[in-house]
């Protein structure tokens, strides 16, 4: 897709927001794309945006619980489980 394209270009020059904002654009048509949520999720944690980061790792995790793949959706979970900070308190 050429969106994805542009995001793989971003990427290649270093530009980790915009490679982000193709790829969510991408993800519009495609909301249950997960290798594509995974991206956004990798890229954000690379630019330190845990928020970002977390929020995509649990909505893959949300499309693989309900495809019944709950192996798959744990895995992610504990990723972003790992990601989050401690409470404080």
């Amino acid at each position: 897709e050429e969106l994805h394209a542009l995001a793989e270009e971003a990427l290649a020059d270093g530009n980790l927001s915009e490679a982000i904002d193709f790829l969510e654009q991408s993800r519009i048509d495609n909301p249950e794309n997960i290798d594509l949520i995974l991206e956004i999720a990798s890229i954000a944690e690379q630019q330190g945006d845990t928020a970002k980061s977390v929020a995509s790792l649990i909505a893959a995790a949300n499309i693989h619980q309900q495809r019944n793949e709950f192996p798959e959706s744990f895995g992610l979970l504990k990723k972003a489980a790992s990601l989050s900070p401690e409470d404080e308190g």
